[in-house]
């Protein structure tokens, strides 16, 4: 049986794709992965900037939106490779609970 959460994620990735889909593909596998980096960089940018490394100071906000920017190219490059990331995270969660039995 499936949980709630687990639906709603299904239905949320299903939903993203469709949308992305539907806008003229900008990045093909060597530049989704680019991109990917490039905004991996600014999420760690912003993080030090919000603990105080670096000047200004970013908000939760920021690192809200700079997380979201990389959840949306991991699920574009996933689709780019034909990659289900829902068999991903089942398996993920699957290795997890097999190693952590006592």
């Amino acid at each position: 049986m499936k949980r709630k959460s687990e639906f709603n994620f299904q239905n949320f990735i299903r939903s993203f794709r469709k949308k992305i889909n539907s806008f003229p593909r900008k990045w093909n596998k060597e530049a989704g992965t680019l991109h990917l980096v490039e905004e991996i960089g600014e999420f760690t940018e912003i993080i030090l900037q919000h603990k105080g490394y670096k000047a200004p100071y970013k908000t939760r906000e920021d690192i809200k939106n700079a997380l979201s920017d990389i959840v949306e190219d991991v699920i574009c490059l996933a689709d780019l490779y034909k990659i289900d990331l829902i068999d991903i995270f089942r398996e993920i969660i699957a290795d997890k609970t097999t190693k952590n039995k006592p």
